[in-house]
């Protein structure tokens, strides 16, 4: 390499406007997210060896290539937010209710010093937040309301999951 056209290189470079194109993940056909949580109560307060547990599995099938090339489908939060309150319903809860019950305890009690802070409430706490470009799809959630959201006739919330599913 010759350093005398070392500078009109450089300058070169300085004005050649550099572009990165799209790139796409993509999965082999029949792959799948799965998330699952665990959970254990004991029966005897004396030791941990009489316990019962409990568990709860999530399967999310990934697009195909093709399909998803064709209609260029992008994921939405509130895509999920739908499924899961169909999921809800399906299961005897009223599905709104429990969602906005989740979303009410994510914005009031999570980050409260005498609440938990493990990875399992602040990944429920990332999940059922809203940004503010997002406020616009639940236009019924407003912390004002939360007061009566949370004493709602959704038993579920996520703020009194067992003490043994994360950290004690």
């Amino acid at each position: 390499m010759h350093y005398d056209n070392f500078t009109e290189l450089a300058a070169h470079n300085d004005t050649r406007i550099l572009r990165r194109g799209k790139r796409y993940l993509e999965f082999s056909k029949g792959s799948r997210m799965s998330w699952r949580t665990n959970g254990k109560n004991t029966i005897l307060k004396i030791n941990t060896l009489f316990a019962y547990g409990y568990g709860f599995r999530a399967n999310y099938p990934f697009p195909d290539a093709k399909d998803q090339r064709k209609s260029n489908r992008v994921f939405f939060k509130r895509d999920l937010f739908s499924k899961l309150e169909t999921a809800l319903d399906g299961h005897g809860f009223d599905g709104r209710a429990c969602l906005l019950k989740s979303f009410c305890t994510a914005i009031l009690d999570v980050d409260k010093p005498q609440q938990k802070s493990g990875m399992l409430f602040k990944l429920l706490k990332l999940i059922f937040s809203l940004e503010d470009h997002e406020k616009h799809h639940m236009p019924y959630l407003r912390e004002e309301n939360c007061q009566q959201i949370l004493h709602s006739h959704c038993p579920l919330s996520f703020d009194s999951i067992s003490p043994y599913t994360d950290d004690v």
